[in-house]
């Protein structure tokens, strides 16, 4: 089964996931061509951290604002199963 793939924001001062949103496979292959996340890539699994202008870029095409001031984000391929990143924190 393919892994769901969420923008995930993380505090900056905690480094805890606060924030996550489902990437639709409609807009995942944007997602992860702004990330530099190449299909090779994805297939070790883990996160992908993204530069402020990426995680913007992703956030408006979800129609979700990304908090630069307070958070860090990344793409992070989640079990399919679960119903969010934060759900596991």
């Amino acid at each position: 089964m393919k892994p769901t793939y969420y923008l995930v924001g993380f505090d900056r001062g905690s480094e805890l996931a606060v924030r996550d949103h489902v990437v639709p496979t409609g807009i995942l292959g944007f997602a992860m061509d702004i990330a530099g996340l190449s299909p090779e890539l994805a297939e070790l699994g883990g996160d992908w951290p993204l530069s402020d202008e990426a995680a913007i870029a992703v956030a408006a095409r979800l129609g979700v604002s990304a908090d630069i001031e307070a958070l860090t984000w990344c793409l992070e391929p989640v079990d399919a199963s679960r119903d969010s990143v934060l759900a596991a924190e």
